[in-house]
């Protein structure tokens, strides 16, 4: 059964849902957070604040027998680190939930937070390599700290950007683009069938941690020669 690690890159997340969800379904999951750092991600100093916890997080995870870790953010912040870092794999939510999308339809649509997001998502797929099969983001405005204030309202927003996603951008599959929102993928994706369109919403927190899984199963882990451990790696107190 593959041992994987959840960690929150913000302080005051809690263990995710999906994590009840999918426990005993041939995972082993735990979950851990930094204990400094930003209270929601929604800019790249926010991003770079999280860092240093979050590789300390992950060689207390190596140390204590976890096969591979998630990084609870569509961020991906720290994920290229911890992989040059760490002899276990370590996979963030954007990328993997972005290239199920590509294997799922032809043009996918990001579903984000505010619109200074939008720079963030674009910088994303740049990176992945994904640009052709990208329309681009549809955002909510609502800030990440924000959502339980009124999650009805959260999802009548995020209703109103996936049809515009649909109808407007012509997009044939859906990203969640927060992992605040785990939960909501299928309840968009049966708004949307209401409307006569059958489109993938995917929940990139869960598919993540079962992607992993799965990989882990076949004994597969990213590649050092595309991740070498660096020279030198600085002391950084790993203790809990």
């Amino acid at each position: 059964m593959p041992k994987i690690r959840i960690l929150s890159a913000t302080t005051g997340t809690t263990e995710p849902a999906a994590m009840k969800d999918l426990r005993g379904g041939g995972l082993e999951l735990s979950f851990d957070r930094i204990r400094c750092g930003p209270a929601s991600i929604e800019s790249l100093w926010e991003e770079v604040a999280c860092v240093e916890e979050l590789v300390r997080c992950g060689l207390v995870a190596q140390a204590e027998g976890i096969e591979g870790l998630v990084v609870n953010c569509m961020g991906d912040p720290g994920v290229d680190v911890m992989r040059e870092i760490l002899s276990i794999p370590v996979f963030g939510p954007a990328q993997t939930a972005m290239g199920v999308a590509a294997m799922l339809g032809r043009k996918f649509c990001v579903l984000t937070v505010l619109d200074r997001s939008r720079p963030l998502v674009d910088d994303q797929v740049r990176k992945f390599g994904l640009e052709s099969r990208y329309v681009g983001c549809e955002v909510i405005e609502i800030p990440v700290l924000d959502f339980g204030n009124d999650p009805d309202e959260t999802l009548r927003h995020l209703h109103e950007a996936a049809r515009a996603a649909v109808e407007t951008r012509k997009a044939d599959v859906l990203v969640l683009g927060c992992t605040g929102w785990t939960g909501l993928g299928e309840k968009i994706r049966v708004f949307l069938a209401g409307l006569d369109h059958d489109v993938p919403v995917i929940d990139p927190l869960p598919v993540t941690i079962r992607t992993l899984g799965a990989l882990l199963e076949e004994g597969l882990a990213h590649s050092k020669t595309a991740y070498p451990f660096p020279k030198t790696i600085p002391e950084i107190r790993y203790s809990r």
